[in-house]
């Protein structure tokens, strides 16, 4: 049968039957209504997954069905004032000259028998209080039902209400954020030590006052990381580099003998100012480089000199570099002039890298900076992130990480979460879709387009998200086993909802609902204490009435409105309580 997403509780089965006059339409009609019985199965409508899937059997007494009567079943889902028509089933007599189509049954008026059939709709919670009924109506076949004047017939309850303990399922879904380890942070130093052209003696006291250079000012700055007592200094690294102009061979080994000069004069005059370092593998020299060609394009790229595009032309030129430095002499004298002076002594240097560590700030110590975020590295921002309770704190910090770095997955990857683990897929999807543009088939963002599309019920593909993100490692036993949960597959789910989600509220749900009481209480009576909420006690309440154990449904349900009072009404409409509604001890537990 097709499937209606329209709303309704109850089906309603009209009967239309055709006879030949008034009082034989009557009498079949008396007889259809005494000779029928019709059987819902479930007795009490469910819903599994996000729809309601039922089973009607009409059994037909022996000489109650006329010969010549066709019987169309249309049922009708009614619920409040509205109505939604079911497709239409028939059974008629033998002699019927009803057309016999592929949902119609040909019963034996003298032997009487029976009629199956099943449907299936989508379930909305304005179907939830309901009846199932049965209206029969009576006609000649053959004559135009709408002159006959005689149709009638009793109406018939088939089923009341559906249980919607399916609900009680909350979102256990498992979102993952980025995962960044809280680590410390390490940052780079460098401090330059300049030389006198064409010679690798370190002079503490050099200076070049056109290119604004004093060595004195540069060893301060050393002597000012050693005062720091909050970074740590984790290493010191020292590579030396001579400027373009004049002889290569002759830069080549100015630049190795930079380092060599620098790296003894600092070792002493480190272990001076307490840096500890110059004493281990920390402290050491790095490959040299030669001419700085790169240092001289970039500050002739920064700076106001009027050719500087021819300049700059000639040194991404393919020529070699003496035949650059000798061109740029030769076309560009002016400027080469004051390159010499301001320009090209600052790349005659060694460079001093001091690779400091900054110690991690502690959870109490990222709180005080929540007002403060602009003072908080990225690594810090995602940890206090990860510490706040109040979702809005969580996606302002986010916010932040954003605007540091437009591209940074992590930022939209991690406000995803924050709304899904509120329940709104719907703007989670398109953060988790930009987190994957930028950072594309990362498992932890497969993993969480998956839970976004299973709570928008596009199953599929959740169900593909999931693969891939299994496929790169991530376990997602718990977000499979919810997704079958979510369409009713209770056991797949259970199948899925194993190992550390056994314990779980959703992992019992799925038990009980597969009619598997033992292994629901067991999950239950190993969920966590500070996990037992007003949902927890209820279910347990749900399984003593499944169960016939009245102490136990009572006694929870008593506990589960202590924790939330608005559990008082829903118990009491809940048709999973049906057979112990009128007990006392239930009347007690709910007033």
């Amino acid at each position: 049968m097709t499937f209606n997403t329209k709303t309704g509780t109850l089906a309603l089965f009209s009967a239309v039957f055709f006879l030949a006059a008034c009082s034989n339409v009557k009498k079949a009609a008396k007889n259809f209504d005494e000779g029928t019985k019709y059987q819902a199965e479930p007795e009490v409508l469910e819903l599994r997954g996000d729809s309601v899937e039922y089973q009607v059997t009409l059994n037909i007494d022996p000489n109650k069905l006329d010969p010549k009567v066709k019987v169309d079943l249309n049922p009708t889902l009614v619920y409040g004032d509205s109505m939604l028509a079911r497709p239409q089933v028939s059974v008629q007599g033998e002699k019927s000259k009803g057309t016999k189509g592929r949902e119609t049954t040909v019963i034996t008026s003298k032997e009487g028998g029976k009629v199956t059939f099943r449907d299936k709709f989508r379930y909305t919670p304005a179907m939830k209080q309901s009846e199932l009924k049965a209206m029969p109506y009576v006609n000649l076949q053959g004559y135009d039902p709408v002159q006959d004047q005689c149709i009638d017939g009793d109406t018939v309850v088939i089923a009341s209400g559906i249980v919607t303990t399916h609900l009680l399922g909350d979102n256990g879904e498992i979102s993952l954020e980025s995962g960044d380890e809280y680590v410390p942070i390490f940052k780079n130093v460098d401090i330059e030590l300049y030389y006198l052209i064409n010679s690798s003696s370190f002079n503490p006291r050099f200076t070049v006052k056109s290119a604004g250079i004093d060595n004195k000012v540069q060893l301060n700055k050393m002597k000012d990381l050693g005062k720091d007592t909050v970074l740590l200094i984790k290493g010191i690294t020292i590579h030396g580099k001579a400027s373009p102009d004049g002889e290569l061979q002759l830069n080549e080994k100015l630049s190795q003998k930079r380092t060599d000069a620098t790296f003894k004069y600092l070792t002493k005059e480190l272990k001076k100012l307490g840096f500890d370092e110059v004493n281990d593998s920390a402290y050491s020299l790095n490959s040299t480089m030669k001419e700085d060609w790169a240092g001289w394009k970039q500050l002739v790229a920064a700076s106001d000199l009027e050719d500087k595009d021819q300049i700059l032309a000639i040194m991404n030129s393919n020529m070699p570099d003496d035949a650059k430095e000798a061109e740029i002499k030769a076309k560009h004298a002016k400027s080469y002039n004051k390159m010499k002076d301001n320009m090209l002594p600052l790349l005659r240097r060694a460079t001093v890298s001091f690779n400091r560590q900054q110690p991690l700030k502690t959870n109490e110590e990222l709180l005080t900076y929540s007002n403060n975020l602009k003072d908080l590295e990225v690594v810090e921002l995602l940890q206090l992130a990860r510490i706040m309770e109040d979702p809005k704190d969580q996606l302002r910090v986010y916010e932040e990480v954003k605007n540091r770095d437009a591209n940074d997955w992590r930022a939209y990857n991690n406000m995803g979460v924050v709304y899904l683990n509120e329940g709104d897929h719907a703007t989670a999807l398109p953060l988790l879709e930009k987190a994957n543009s930028l950072s594309p088939n990362n498992a932890i963002v497969l993993n969480n387009l998956g839970v976004a599309s299973a709570m928008a019920g596009n199953y599929a593909k959740a169900a593909d998200y999931y693969k891939q993100a299994k496929d790169k490692g991530v376990n997602v036993d718990n977000n499979v086993g919810m997704l079958e949960y979510r369409q009713g597959h209770y056991d797949l789910a259970v199948e899925n909802l194993k190992g550390d989600a056994f314990c779980q509220f959703n992992t019992a749900l799925s038990f009980l609902m597969k009619a598997d009481y033992g292994k629901a209480k067991e999950a239950l009576d190993c969920i966590k204490l500070e996990d037992r909420n007003a949902n927890y006690y209820y279910l347990y309440a749900v399984l003593g009435a499944r169960t016939n154990n009245l102490e136990m449904a009572t006694s929870n349900l008593t506990r589960s409105i202590q924790l939330d009072s608005s559990m008082r009404e829903t118990a009491k409409t809940d048709l999973e309580f049906r057979r112990i509604r009128d007990r006392a001890e239930f009347q007690n537990a709910v007033r």
